[in-house]
C-alpha cells in the first residue's frame, strides 16, 4: 500500500509541477535554476495554522519520497476505481437542513487583492432566461452516478456556503478551481466534499470533510490569471473509497471533452449534470470548448473518454454561456507545454 500511494501520489506532484511552461519559468528565475533543489516549486496552505510553506524540489522529496528529474517525470497518470463499489449513503436530517440554508444562498464568488484570480463565472447573466432557452441544451442528467467517473465527482461545500464542484485526482487530493477555495477573506477554513451527490434523492456515496491543507501556485512568482486551480488535501485515504481521474497532458483544437458538475441553473444543483462538446481554441495555459456549463460547476473536471477511462486535462473555471448564440467555457488546463517545459528546465 505504501509504494501505491508513492506512485499514485508522485503523480499528482509532478502534474502540479507542470501546470505551466511559462509560469514555472517565473519560479525559476525568482529562485534559482529549476535543477537546484532549493528552488520553489509550488505552495502549501496548512489549515489549522494559516500558514503558507513555499515547498522547494528538496521538500517534495522528504516529504513524498520522489525525485524531481526526469526519472519521475510522466505525462499522464491512470483513472483508479475504488476498492469496493461505492454503496448510496442517506443525508442525515441536519445536513439536509445545512445544504438546503447553503444552496439557497448560491453561488457567490468575489474577486481579491489579486486582481483577475477570483474572476467571477456569472456573465450569464446577462443573458436573459428567454434567450438562453433558444439555444439547444446539451446537458443530460446523470439520474444513477454509481459508476465511474461520476462517484469520482462532488459537489463541494465550505462553512457558509455552496462553493462549486470538484473531482478526485489521487490518493487524497480533490482539484477545484482556485475561486472556489479563497476570496476576500482568505482560504476556506473548512471543505466538505459528497461525491456522488444527488440531492434529489438526499444520497451520497462518501463524504470527505477533513481537509488540511491546499496546493497551489505561489501567487508572488504567477500571472493571477493563470492562478485558478488549486488541490485540496484529505487527511484521509480517499482513492480507494472514491476511486479518481486520470490525468493528461493533451488538449487540441477540435479534441472531443466531455465535463459533468452541479450547474445551479438546473434543478437548484440538485442532480448532477453532463455536457459533451469539443475544444474550440487552444493555448499553452487554457482553453476554450462549446460546453454549456453554469454557476456551480466552477471546479468540474474537463475530461477526455477513453475506453481506460476517463481522464482530466483541464479545470473548469469560467462560463461565458450562451454569448452570440454559442456556449463558451474557459478551462484552465492540467497540463501545458509540457514537453517544452521539461526541456527548458534541464530535465529531458
Amino acid at each position: 500500500m505504501e509504494k501505491k500511494y508513492k506512485i499514485v501520489l508522485s503523480l499528482v506532484i509532478v502534474f502540479v509541477l507542470l501546470f505551466g511552461r511559462n509560469s514555472m519559468n517565473i519560479t525559476a528565475q525568482a529562485s534559482g535554476d529549476a535543477s537546484d533543489n532549493n528552488a520553489y516549486v509550488l505552495a502549501y496552505y496548512d489549515i489549522a495554522t494559516k500558514t503558507e510553506t513555499m515547498l522547494t524540489a528538496k521538500d517534495v522529496k522528504q516529504r513524498f519520497g520522489i525525485n524531481i528529474n526526469s526519472s519521475t517525470l510522466t505525462i499522464s497518470s491512470e483513472p483508479q476505481q475504488p476498492l469496493m463499489r461505492p454503496i448510496e449513503e442517506k443525508l442525515s436530517d441536519e445536513e439536509k437542513s445545512d445544504i438546503a440554508d447553503k444552496d439557497e444562498k448560491g453561488i457567490n464568488y468575489s474577486n481579491t487583492n489579486n486582481g483577475s484570480l477570483l474572476l467571477e463565472e456569472s456573465y450569464s447573466n446577462k443573458v436573459s432566461k428567454s434567450a438562453r432557452a433558444t439555444i439547444g441544451e446539451t446537458r443530460s442528467k446523470i439520474s444513477n452516478p454509481n459508476t465511474s467517473p461520476y462517484y469520482s465527482t462532488a459537489k463541494i461545500y465550505s462553512s457558509d456556503q455552496w462553493i462549486g464542484t470538484g473531482f478526485a485526482v489521487g490518493y487524497n487530493l480533490l482539484a477545484t478551481a482556485r475561486h472556489c477555495l479563497q476570496n476576500d477573506a482568505g482560504w476556506k477554513s473548512s471543505i466538505t466534499a459528497y461525491f456522488g451527490y444527488n440531492g434529489n434523492k438526499g444520497t451520497y456515496f462518501y463524504k470527505a470533510n477533513n481537509a488540511i491543507g491546499y496546493i497551489y501556485y505561489p501567487s508572488s512568482t504567477i500571472e493571477s490569471s493563470l492562478q485558478d486551480w488549486a488541490f485540496v488535501v484529505w487527511n484521509t485515504n480517499t482513492v480507494y473509497s472514491t476511486g479518481c481521474y486520470g490525468m493528461k497532458g493533451d488538449g487540441y483544437n477540435g479534441m472531443a471533452v466531455s465535463t459533468v458538475g452541479y450547474p445551479q441553473d438546473l434543478d437548484s444543483g440538485n442532480y448532477m449534470y453532463k455536457c459533451s462538446g469539443t475544444i474550440t481554441s487552444c493555448n499553452d495555459y487554457d482553453f476554450w470548448s462549446d460546453l454549456r456549463v453554469y454557476n456551480g460547476q466552477s471546479g468540474s473536471p474537463v475530461y477526455e473518454e477513453t475506453s481506460s477511462g476517463a481522464y482530466a486535462i483541464a479545470i473548469m473555471t469560467h462560463s461565458y454561456f450562451p454569448v452570440n448564440g454559442t456556449n463558451n467555457a474557459l478551462s484552465r488546463r492540467i497540463d501545458s507545454g509540457l514537453i517544452g517545459w521539461l526541456i527548458e528546465n534541464g530535465y529531458a
